[in-house]
């Protein structure tokens, strides 16, 4: 016999075999084949039944006699007191006096007041210099915000950069 008639010979008996195996769309299994009989959710991607069932749950606080290590979570302890070198001598640089840990930390200056520090920075001669302090003083007689104030002094900064 040619080797290709025994190689398809035995595709199709392959084809066969597994044909058995499978259960037919309409739900129906045939004769003979018990390990076939599962539902359809309770198979895996391969086609391919699988052996056992979902048993009872069980609690898993304890492992073949051993704690189970994410049970029993202790609640976290207090920071301990800093010092302000570690145990092998070197300096420990998160240590806060307890005078200073006591005190709030000063607030954060807003932005863009930092911005208008910097724009009234920016130029040296004492005409550019003088609009500046203008349009600042300006600005805060009136009342504007800092974004305003920033952004009328970077306007002015960006026409003197551009030759204007």
């Amino acid at each position: 016999m040619p080797a290709a008639v025994r190689k398809q010979d035995r595709r199709e008996r392959e084809r066969q075999k597994y044909a058995k195996r499978r259960a037919p769309r309409d739900g129906g299994f045939e004769q003979g084949d018990q390990k076939a009989r599962i539902h359809d959710d309770e198979k895996n991607n391969s086609g391919r039944p699988l052996f056992w069932r979902e048993g009872p749950r069980q609690s898993r606080e304890y492992v073949t006699g051993k704690p189970n290590h994410a049970f029993h979570k202790e609640e976290l302890k207090p920071a301990t007191a800093q010092s302000e070198f570690h145990p092998n001598g070197r300096r420990n640089h998160s240590y806060t006096p307890p005078e200073n840990a006591a005190k709030k930390p000063a607030e954060a200056p807003d932005a863009w007041q930092q911005v208008c520090q910097l724009h009234l920075k920016e130029w040296v001669t004492p005409g550019q210099r003088a609009k500046l302090e203008a349009e600042y003083n300006a600005g805060i007689a009136t009342g504007k915000s800092w974004r305003e104030i920033g952004a009328a002094l970077g306007q002015i900064v960006k026409g003197w950069k551009r030759g204007r």
